[in-house]
């Protein structure tokens, strides 16, 4: 599936971290009362993101079917917002931005959040 960026309609890229030859890798996880947890997971090498995803996983009682837009933030601005996506209990949604990667300034602060788990937004530094 194609992700746009919501400001400019074009194809989105994806993330990456670290300035150094090797890819690096970031995650982070916020519990929440509501939904279970959501995470932000950051790829890349330095400032370049290569991808960048976000997961919510449904623990919640009774519902079985728990439904929700995932938001992608940059240094608290929003970025980019996907459709509606559901998952059933004890699993997981995941949205990932995809394209031709991103670079982003140091120290830019990306972040995740979904609508129905707020108010967790886990979040990453990119570095050089």
């Amino acid at each position: 599936m194609t992700v746009f960026d919501s400001r400019t309609g074009e194809p989105a890229g994806t993330l990456i971290l670290s300035d150094r030859a090797e890819t690096k890798s970031a995650k982070k996880c916020e519990k929440t009362a509501w939904v279970g947890r959501v995470c932000v997971n950051v790829n890349g090498k330095g400032l370049y993101v290569k991808s960048w995803a976000t997961t919510f996983e449904h623990t919640q009682e009774p519902y079985k079917y728990l439904c929700s837009e995932g938001r992608f933030w940059v240094d608290g601005k929003r970025f980019h917002t996907n459709q509606k996506y559901c998952a059933d209990k004890h699993h997981s949604a995941q949205l990932t931005w995809r394209g031709k990667g991103r670079k982003f300034r140091h120290n830019a602060e990306l972040c995740n959040s979904w609508t129905i788990a707020g108010p967790a937004k886990p979040c990453i530094t990119v570095h050089k």
